[in-house]
């Protein structure tokens, strides 16, 4: 996957990062690639809880789509479904990782960028962020899922706002629209998020993914409980995770999911 996109490990928290610094992390094909075989590394890494993504550098997560490709591989609609297919496939890998993940965002996060963010489970951002989608800007019509992962987030009438104007948006519109969850100094970003990571890695991993899939089920408009619903909510009583959280209040200690 070259050094365009890597991972790395402290504890239990796994770090994506997207490292173009160059072309303010602008997304290329190399980088969709690298994405989704990190993505599946950290799937099945037993001792990884929580995952942060952040761009290298401090003047952007990601600037978007790497446009230089664009003549090659969005050069017609068949090749540019290709593109599409592939990298949503990355995206909903993202989306359905069972570890909770935060996108820590500094600077910039436009276009593929800010799709990559919105799969994310939690988006805490630097006050001097800048957010924006602009395929009204490039003659596109972007696909289903980016847009309901908008939609999902910030409803159907921002959701217009965004895509018709191709505008920026400063973080403090963004947070109070629901496309972020926090607002940090730049500073204070790095420690705050990773605080929050450490802290969420320390709850029960079984709770985290039971809530993770039933809220997905949530959007995409699950009303009943389903039978996979049903063994995950029940089976949670049964587990390990169950025990050492009743004991642990009993006895009034923290509990040590982490074994």
């Amino acid at each position: 996957m070259g050094d365009c996109i890597y991972a790395q490990t402290e504890g239990s928290i796994a770090t994506i990062y997207l490292n173009r610094p160059g072309k303010r992390n602008a997304i290329s094909i190399e980088m969709w690639e690298g994405l989704g075989e990190i993505v599946e590394e950290l799937r099945n890494n037993s001792k990884v809880r929580a995952v942060v993504i952040r761009g290298q550098g401090e003047r952007s997560f990601s600037a978007g789509a790497d446009i230089g490709e664009f003549n090659s591989v969005r050069a017609s609609s068949q090749l540019a479904k290709e593109y599409n297919t592939f990298a949503e496939k990355v995206e909903q890998a993202l989306l359905h990782l069972n570890k909770p993940t935060i996108a820590m965002i500094q600077g910039y996060c436009i276009g593929a960028g800010c799709e990559i963010a919105l799969t994310c489970d939690l988006r805490f951002a630097s006050s001097d962020s800048i957010f924006a989608i602009t395929p009204a800007k490039l003659g596109m019509v972007y696909n289903l899922f980016g847009i309901k992962q908008l939609v999902d987030l910030v409803g159907p009438a921002h959701t217009k706002d965004i895509l018709y104007s191709g505008r920026k948006i400063l973080a403090e519109e963004a947070k109070n629209m629901g496309l972020v969850n926090q607002i940090y100094p730049p500073e204070d970003l790095k420690l705050e998020v990773y605080k929050y990571a450490e802290r969420i890695a320390a709850n029960s991993l079984t709770s985290i993914q039971g809530s993770k899939k039933i809220v997905q089920d949530v959007c995409d408009g699950v009303q009943d409980e389903t039978d996979e619903m049903n063994r995950r909510i029940y089976d949670s009583f049964d587990s390990e995770d169950y025990q050492e959280g009743i004991t642990a209040f009993l006895n009034k200690r923290k509990p040590n999911f982490n074994r």
